[in-house]
């Protein structure tokens, strides 16, 4: 025959885990942005902003990188905020500068956590995103006026005969540059 006890008891225990920064961050909603800048932009123009978020609930911070590997905050006539992510046109661009160059721009980003998450000091990770900036042309031109001189004649009528069709249609056009979008 067994015997069973009745006895038992009651025990608390806490469990504390630690965080380990182990997680790159991850850009959202997609790691290959596109974004347009008008060609008449002038600096300090917002283009796109750039957000990662890290699993580890690291603060993440933003730079360019360019084709050598070198991070910076600007090129020749972007900026990045390193807290926000926020890309703008740089102090003092003007248009003729945006139209120096082919589009699109091809940019690099990497978001890099800080390893704040954790009391203990840990390798800090990073990822990469692709920014293509295309320029969009702006119709800056003054319209033109074909056959002006005639259309004061044209458009001569007599009060209460105008019935049906317009007396007459004026035709305006203008040029543009043609930008290609990529």
């Amino acid at each position: 025959m067994i015997h069973r006890s009745q006895n038992y008891t009651n025990s608390s225990v806490h469990i504390r885990t630690e965080n380990t920064n182990d997680e790159a961050p991850v850009f959202f909603p997609t790691r290959h942005y596109t974004a347009y800048v008008a060609e008449d932009a002038q600096g300090g123009t917002p283009v796109v902003q750039i957000q990662a978020r890290d699993p580890d609930r690291d603060q993440v911070e933003y730079a360019f990188v360019d084709k050598d590997g070198m991070e910076s905050y600007e090129t020749s006539l972007f900026h990045i905020d390193k807290d926000t992510g926020l890309i703008k046109l740089r102090p003092g661009v003007q248009a003729a500068d945006l139209l120096r160059n082919d589009s699109p721009y091809n940019l690099t980003v990497i978001a890099r956590d800080d390893g704040s998450c954790c009391s203990k000091e840990s390798p800090r990770h990073t990822a990469l995103a692709t920014v293509l900036i295309g320029i969009e042309d702006v119709n800056n031109n003054r319209p033109e006026f074909r056959d002006c001189a005639s259309y004061g004649e044209l458009a001569k009528i007599q009060e209460g005969v105008y019935k049906k069709n317009p007396p007459v249609i004026i035709k305006a056009s203008f040029t543009t540059l043609e930008l290609s979008r990529w």
